[in-house]
């Protein structure tokens, strides 16, 4: 979406996703809203309409499996932290030790190489 589209502007493609025969998945960030039609069985010359709709930014068809997690749908990387380790951001992170942890005492600080 644009990032001057109006929440009811939003609303009508969520609605005019479904009506195509996809399930709607949202994503809000914070300079704009990425509405992403998930699903295979639908009419997409109805979604690829929806490009000259108000408050639409652009279409794009993403043909790749594994939509919903891929860098088209969401650009940044997610990063957890597990125990004061980030997993997922700039710096390479090596994981070994027990094969389950079952509380958090077990948590043991990161060590250096």
């Amino acid at each position: 979406m644009s990032d001057s589209a109006t929440e009811q502007q939003i609303e009508h493609i969520i609605q005019r996703i479904r009506e195509a025969g996809f399930q709607p998945h949202v994503t809000r960030g914070t300079e704009r809203t990425i509405v992403a039609a998930v699903g295979s069985g639908g009419r997409r010359h109805e979604i690829e309409a929806l490009s000259v709709a108000p408050g639409v930014d652009n279409v794009v068809a993403i043909a790749q499996p594994f939509k919903l997690v891929s860098r088209q749908t969401r650009p940044l990387a997610t990063v957890i932290d597990v125990c004061g380790v980030k997993i997922g951001g700039p710096e390479v992170v090596v994981i070994a030790g027990p094969a389950r942890w079952n509380r958090a005492s077990n948590c043991w600080k990161p060590r250096k190489a």
